[in-house]
């Protein structure tokens, strides 16, 4: 695992600056600590910070061809790169070092293009071909490892973190509005957008080449099959527990001991139970949990640890939100509200004290049909049989108990759902995967801000994915899912928060072999008769814990509201009432205040809104208050 950056220039003629390179690397030290190195040929810096998982003892990149023509840097694994190097061993190459790295250079000299479809892991790399003075550059199928660029007629800048590519002077950082009304309305920004409007994220699937004198042009080398096929229940259940059992195997290939983050529901524990299975047992465990009540998930992971035997890790987390919440904001470079990034950043910590890679059971609720937003989906759905005069009546406004009091919670999340239920299927799907929400906001934003952002249309690349699928909504929502909000949200906030603590996370459920089966399998047998992942469950019946199998869905909630109560809305009023914040015109400050007053005496809820305008205020001093680039 490693973080990578570069930069190549349209005139062979210039050089790119060393010092230039080496702050653009400096950012991803976190990335790398083990070792780093740089290339410099005529026109072009390549840099890469090493964390040795593979052949610790070489590897060190940039890697090189026999002849030196083709120079690699690589952020990832490939799991099958001993595979991979028989193969071309017999075809004739040569290779220095035992590391996954030198296959994807000796692969591509044989195949080209092609041999992105033999790759089976995660990975981001960038290929210079000094033959033809050409970069490529690509990512995994799924955008589990990033990759960052930005193009001018002079340059191509490219990075594993925005941070990176942001680092250098010929870049610059001008706001993108479109992607502020995504981060307004979702609390992360979708790929390709950054919050600069002159950088790009790589999406999955993706290659992107350039060469000097031209603009660089991208191409998806992969997507899922598109044609479903039923089949009987038992051959899906032998299909898959077959693949699932492969897909983990897969991702024990290391030269250091691998873990397990652990949160007691289905995915996490159908990891660890396989990893036992193919005798990887002992095992090292890590959880994370919250001392409120009703958001403390430590037993069930504690349980699931206790059943497999392994050496369990664990820690509760009070309501310290602002001591690291900076830090955190730090890591992604740009506004990103998704509150369980706290738990997750505390949770490789702890792992990141004990092992240097863990498995995880991240994409199984994208993948086999594991979020109760589906269900909502398919609630919609069928209410839409209701006459139209009853799903107005069951929207109207109805009073509801006011207050903190867990019966006022439990009254509001209720309404929630009828109101969303009485929508149109895939209105309700996005009603319900907003987490502020444009028009939520709306009060507290200046009004120069809400001018800025009226007609941008926050759900653009949600329906770009909902339009080009032609099944029905549930199929529709799962796909937008699998290729928005996994990409743009749930992936990076795994990648940023572990590789913080210079661990590297990695999560078989999203295996492309894996992924290839399920993605022939109609939803409606991902999901019978509305059990959330139910074909999953009656697959892993015999090996899991009876009480994961029976266990409804429980998303890492994080006690946003009442921790504004507390510390929490102390640090938020002194944030985001400061006159610098005051200052910068995003914000309406009186209603702002009057809404923190009421959310810390409990009166309303309006956390969400309040959480993501402290993130991107919080990013804003990070990234335009400092003396220094």
């Amino acid at each position: 695992m490693c973080g990578i950056c570069g930069i190549a220039l349209a005139d062979s003629d210039a050089a790119v600056d060393p010092s230039e390179l080496a702050r653009m690397s400096a950012t991803i030290v976190h990335r790398g600590p083990d070792s780093e190195g740089s290339f410099l040929g005529a026109g072009v810096g390549l840099a890469a910070r090493r964390l040795k998982i593979i052949d610790l003892d070489h590897g060190d990149q940039p890697i090189a061809n026999e002849d030196a023509t083709l120079q690699l840097v690589f952020n990832g694994e490939i799991y099958n790169f001993r595979e991979l190097r028989r193969e071309l061993e017999r075809l004739g190459h040569r290779f220095r070092t035992h590391s996954d790295t030198e296959v994807i250079v000796h692969a591509w000299e044989e195949w080209g293009d092609a041999s992105l479809g033999r790759l089976r892991g995660m990975f981001a790399f960038a290929l210079w071909n000094a033959e033809d003075d050409s970069l490529l550059l690509a990512v995994d199928r799924f955008g589990i490892k990033p990759l960052y660029y930005a193009h001018s007629p002079a340059s191509l800048v490219f990075g594993s973190e925005l941070g990176a590519v942001a680092a250098c002077n010929r870049v610059p950082r001008e706001l993108d509005d479109a992607a502020l009304a995504e981060y307004l309305t979702l609390g992360y920004i979708p790929p390709p957008a950054t919050i600069f409007e002159r950088v790009r994220k790589l999406p999955p699937g993706t290659l992107l080449r350039w060469r000097r004198g031209e603009s660089p042009a991208t191409a998806r080398y992969w997507a899922p099959p598109a044609e479903t096929q039923r089949r009987p229940a038992s051959d899906l259940r032998r299909e898959l527990r077959s693949a699932l059992r492969d897909a983990v195997e897969s991702h024990l290939v290391s030269d250091v001991p691998v873990g397990v983050l652990l949160s007691g529901g289905l995915d996490s524990s159908t990891v660890l139970a396989l990893m036992c299975e193919l005798g990887a047992a002992p095992v090292q465990t890590f959880s994370v949990g919250f001392g409120a009540r009703g958001f403390d998930e430590l037993e069930p992971a504690r349980r699931v640890a206790g059943y497999f035997g392994a050496e369990h890790h664990e820690l509760v987390l009070e309501s310290d939100a602002p001591a690291v919440l900076e830090e955190i904001v730090g890591h992604f470079h740009e506004p990103f509200a998704d509150p369980a990034a706290l738990p997750l950043y505390e949770v490789a910590r702890l792992a990141g004290s004990h092992v240097k890679v863990a498995l995880s059971g991240d994409g199984g609720d994208e993948l086999l049909v594991g979020y109760t937003t589906f269900r909502g989906v398919e609630a919609a759905r069928i209410a839409q049989r209701l006459p139209g005069p009853v799903r107005h009546w069951l929207r109207a406004t109805r009073p509801l108990p006011r207050g903190p009091s867990r019966l006022a919670g439990a009254a509001r999340l209720w309404d929630t759902r009828l109101r969303e239920s009485t929508l149109p299927p895939l209105d309700a799907y996005r009603r319900k995967i907003t987490l502020a929400g444009l028009d939520a906001l709306a009060p507290l934003l200046s009004g120069d801000l809400r001018s800025r952002l009226a007609g941008r249309d926050p759900f653009r690349r949600v329906d770009a994915v909902l339009d080009g699928h032609a099944g029905p909504p549930l199929a529709r929502a799962v796909a937008a899912s699998r290729g928005v909000s996994l990409p743009g949200d749930m992936l990076v906030k795994v990648d940023r928060m572990s590789m913080a603590h210079s661990l590297e996370v990695r999560v078989p459920l999203l295996d492309h072999v894996l992924a290839e089966l399920v993605a022939t399998i109609p939803v409606e047998q991902l999901f019978p008769r509305w059990r959330l992942k139910g074909l999953i469950k009656d697959t892993l019946g015999d090996v899991l814990p009876r009480d994961v199998i029976r266990r409804p869905k429980h998303g890492f909630d994080v006690p946003l509201a009442l921790w504004f109560r507390g510390d929490l809305g102390r640090f938020a009023e002194d944030v985001l009432l400061d006159p610098r914040s005051r200052d910068r015109g995003l914000v309406e400050p009186r209603t702002l205040a009057a809404a923190l007053r009421a959310q810390r005496a409990g009166d309303a809820n309006s956390a969400p809104q309040l959480w993501t305008l402290l993130v991107l205020e919080l990013w804003f001093a990070a990234c335009f208050d400092s003396t220094t680039k």
